[in-house]
């Protein structure tokens, strides 16, 4: 959220709309973003719903 300055719903939006496309449960989704934070790449699966993001305006700030 703070990197790609979005409000806390919208983050939980584009969370749950990447669960949904990926077929990957939300747990999941949020655990690979976190561990994204520390240098993880975020796997195929989730890295290919990045244009969810782009929606908001934050597809940038997880392209990083």
């Amino acid at each position: 959220m703070a990197a790609g300055g979005c409000s806390a719903e919208e983050a939980w939006e584009v969370m749950v709309e990447i669960s949904q496309r990926s077929n990957t449960k939300l747990r999941q989704v949020a655990e690979m973003v976190v561990a994204s934070t520390s240098g993880d790449h975020l796997p195929d699966s989730v890295a290919l719903q990045l244009p969810a993001l782009r929606r908001f305006g934050i597809g940038r700030a997880a392209e990083r």
